[in-house]
């Protein structure tokens, strides 16, 4: 299946594969969905830095508690 997905002001089409198993995840985004955002991963940080259309650094930040 083929869905939008916005991250801040960026909205990029990406494929996803639906799976009837169980999983502590809602989603995994891959290599091809972090290359088309240009996207820097932190994953010491929780955090995902993108450039947003405009040319501002946007960030998207994971909850630190809820991963523990």
């Amino acid at each position: 299946i083929i869905l939008p997905v916005k991250a801040g002001s960026v909205v990029k089409q990406e494929e996803f594969w639906v799976l009837q198993v169980p999983s502590t995840y809602n989603l995994i985004l891959g290599n091809g969905w972090l290359h088309a955002m240009q996207a820097v991963v932190s994953t010491y940080h929780q955090v995902i830095r993108f450039l947003s259309a405009m040319g501002a650094i946007e960030e998207i930040w994971g909850d630190q508690v809820m991963s523990k």
